[in-house]
């Protein structure tokens, strides 16, 4: 991801990969052109099977977090939180929110029948 650039020396920080997380790189040698900029959007090959595969499909989002900011990935499946037992237990084992933190919560199956208690389980993360 790009910091900051000044002149023709772009500082970055490694989203994925090998390498320094973060450094300095010229974006030409003489006339030649070492980087170049890219978009934020996924290639062509990639996203162009994505509705076969998830229907209605609108897209990815994509996003960058900042440097002090931990990603956390929770998942869980059928949690029937309307049984008064299993919101319980969801309320004890949520990870907690916080500044230092993004949750993402990837949560299949059942969740509840009863909207208002959907919303209120949602509202935890």
């Amino acid at each position: 991801a790009q910091l900051e650039l000044k002149g023709e020396r772009l500082h970055f920080r490694l989203l994925e990969g090998q390498g320094p997380q973060t450094g300095w790189a010229s974006l030409k040698l003489k006339e030649k052109l070492l980087l170049k900029p890219c978009s934020d959007e996924l290639p062509k090959e990639v996203t162009s099977d994505l509705p076969s595969l998830f229907g209605g499909f609108r897209g990815i989002e994509r996003m960058a977090l900042p440097p002090h900011v931990r990603l956390r990935v929770a998942t869980i499946s059928d949690i029937h939180v309307d049984q008064k037992a299993n919101m319980e237990w969801f309320q004890k084992h949520l990870p907690k929110k916080s500044p230092e933190t993004f949750n993402v919560l990837v949560l299949p199956g059942d969740v509840s029948d009863d909207l208002e208690v959907f919303k209120e389980a949602m509202k935890m993360f």
